[in-house]
């Protein structure tokens, strides 16, 4: 038991990926995107799936030309690198773990709980909406094209 009054769970998976796009860590979701200890590493697992699947279907396009360019992997892909890595794999996850938690946040309004103890903040549809943009704008910065859209009005 951690603090929290949650179990602790250290059987965090690696997803793996396609073999173009890096394999992400349900570890790395929790720890960086500071997901809270409500869900279960299964459950957090199959959305990251469904993420990752989301993400690599909005790039396939774009994975087609990288590959007829000759380059194998993400990684192969020529980018500037921050902290040892490239920013090309930094948007990807950024996307995927941000489209994540967007999933996460519609799983979280179904669960059993009473109505004081649902979380407005974390549980809102501005909150979904707000993750969702979040991963729009980092598969647009993987793909550098510009973030600001005009729409219809």
């Amino acid at each position: 038991m951690s603090f929290s009054g949650f179990k602790d769970e250290t059987a965090h998976q690696t997803i793996q990926n396609d073999g173009f796009f890096p394999d992400l860590s349900t570890l790395t979701l929790v720890e960086a995107y500071r997901v809270p200890p409500t869900f279960a590493v299964a459950s957090l697992a199959v959305q990251l799936k469904l993420a990752m699947a989301w993400a690599n279907r909005q790039l396939s396009g774009w994975k087609a030309q990288q590959k007829a360019e000759g380059y194998a992997t993400l990684a192969d892909v020529p980018a500037d690198a921050l902290g040892g890595e490239s920013v090309l794999a930094v948007y990807y996850r950024a996307a995927v773990f941000n489209e994540c938690r967007a999933l996460l946040v519609q799983e979280s309004k179904v669960l059993v709980r009473r109505a004081d103890a649902a979380n407005v903040a974390t549980e809102s549809p501005e909150t979904e909406a707000a993750y969702h943009e979040q991963a729009t704008k980092a598969l647009a910065d993987l793909l550098g094209i510009c973030r600001v859209r005009v729409g219809l009005i």
